[in-house]
């Protein structure tokens, strides 16, 4: 019984009341901050505006997984590798390693787990210690143990291990995964990630999204008229979802051993004079974190006039004018979505002058112009926005009629899984490359096997320098036409 004059709330409306306030804010934070927005891009203040120093608060956390493919513990000497020799020991460890070392001694406060995808069945106890005793303190740890998908192999009538399908395994492991990480970093064994990659690429598309939401906002004001680009339209105002489409693109490179040389015919781009080198020490140094930072600069130098790429070419590149920050930039082999023209993007092509014959045009996915990349990082958002753009989705159960009730499992191969052929030849995504040497020297993965120069054709192996070079002459192309058509207006 209530005491005289003053009346006692029921429980249940006090609880009613305090639980309405709770939904009416979390509606309000939702329409009016960034709380309703997939987590994944970070906010501009992370970075310095001096470079590429990451300015993180005590209470934000990003949370990395990077995960690593691997088909055997041991090389069987096809494809320029040795038979027998210890790939686990030789690749895989000291790769993961500089990954690790790298983030520790620039970003320690990124929080990293390790999640290893091996083809083969068995993984003997001494074998898993020796990668977790690789490990620094903090680093979790998981391993898929046979791994190899299987398939029926229709020419012999049997089921078979599908190992150019074990490239799909990582996507089995973001979907499962996707809500505990901010970040993805998924790569064949014999990729050289380091922090400075992760930086750079968190950095850059932070750039990409902020113009993007600044053309947004644009296009919501009275009066605002878009025209939208053509294939060859390389300068000019832009649309929202021109920059949704854009990613920061990778291209991977190697070191010339001795006996091995790049191309001895230059492709017919000359190469801009005064192009500054790119930056060895970042991409190419060693597979020690700790050792470029006592390399003389002559050495450096001569290291970066000997690194080599050769899954693209300047024929494949085209360079657009952006909006700053960016600016102009390199535009990788990528596809135009025939649904939405306010998304296509244009280019000024290296060949648009006529340098490599009358008639010839550039060319699409070609495999050897198409920069396989052997992986992918991205952010949480980046992922839901692959799974949103690419069709059949990104993430399994790859049960729609793209895949033709195969699963992911036929005709698509590595190329398509790691290499890039789905995102950037499917899912409709443009790379672009920056034309500053440090940031563009950030785009470069050095492949650790350095094998590739023992198999492909020496004309294909291009300096990295060289094609640097080259893409400040058609830099230099686009602006003098735009120069010469401004001067007739």
């Amino acid at each position: 019984m209530p005491r005289s004059g003053r009346s006692r709330r029921h429980p249940f409306v006090v609880l009613t009341i305090l639980w309405c306030s709770v939904a009416a804010f979390v509606w309000w934070a939702l329409h009016n901050t960034d709380l309703g927005r997939p987590t994944g891009f970070f906010p501009s203040n992370f970075w310095s505006s001096g470079g590429f120093s990451w300015k993180q608060t005590k209470k934000e956390k990003f949370r990395i997984l990077h995960i690593v493919t691997t088909l055997r513990l041991y090389d069987n000497g096809q494809r320029g590798t040795t038979d027998g020799s210890d790939r686990l020991a030789k690749v895989l460890l000291p790769c993961l390693s500089l990954f690790l070392q790298s983030i520790r001694q620039q970003q320690p406060k990124w929080e990293v787990d390790v999640y290893i995808i091996l083809g083969e069945s068995k993984l003997e106890s001494h074998r898993r210690k020796l990668i977790e005793d690789s490990l620094p303190p903090g680093v979790g740890l998981q391993i898929w143990v046979d791994a190899m998908p299987l398939h029926y192999d229709y020419n012999n009538g049997q089921i078979t291990p599908a190992s150019h399908a074990l490239a799909r395994q990582h996507r089995f492991v973001i979907r499962d995964k996707l809500n505990e990480y901010d970040f993805f970093s998924a790569w064949e064994d014999d990729m050289a990630i380091t922090a400075n990659h992760i930086e750079y690429f968190v950095h850059m598309t932070n750039q990409i999204e902020s113009i993007r939401k600044s053309l947004q906002k644009q296009q919501q004001q009275v009066g605002y008229s878009f025209t939208p680009d053509n294939p060859k339209t390389f300068h000019g105002p832009m649309h929202a979802d021109q920059l949704e489409r854009v990613v920061p693109g990778f291209i991977r490179v190697e070191v010339l051993s001795d006996g091995s040389t790049s191309q001895p015919v230059l492709d017919p781009i000359s190469i801009a004079p005064d192009t500054p080198s790119i930056h060895a020490d970042i991409c190419c140094s060693s597979t020690s974190s700790s050792s470029s930072s006592s390399t003389s600069k002559p050495a450096l130098l001569q290291l970066a006039d000997n690194v080599v790429l050769w899954e693209t070419s300047i024929e494949a590149i085209g360079v657009r004018q952006f909006p700053e920050p960016i600016g102009w930039a390199g535009l990788l082999i990528g596809i135009q979505p025939a649904d939405n023209k306010n998304a296509t993007i244009g280019s000024f092509w290296s060949g648009e002058d006529g340098a490599f014959g009358e008639g010839v045009t550039r060319p699409g996915r070609k495999g050897e112009m198409m920069a396989q990349q052997a992986g992918f990082m991205a952010t949480r958002a980046q992922i839901d926005l692959f799974q949103n753009k690419c069709p059949g989705g990104f993430l399994p159960p790859f049960d729609s009629d793209f895949w033709n009730g195969n699963g992911g499992l036929k005709p698509q191969n590595v190329e398509f899984w790691s290499g890039g052929y789905q995102l950037f030849g499917r899912c409709f995504l443009q790379r672009i490359v920056s034309l500053d040497p440090p940031k563009f020297s950030r785009q470069l993965l050095f492949h650790s096997a350095n094998n590739k120069q023992r198999t492909i054709d020496v004309q294909r192996m291009v300096k990295a320098n060289n094609l640097l070079g080259q893409m400040h002459t058609v830099r230099n192309n686009a602006t003098k036409h735009l120069e010469e058509s401004l001067s007739k207006k």
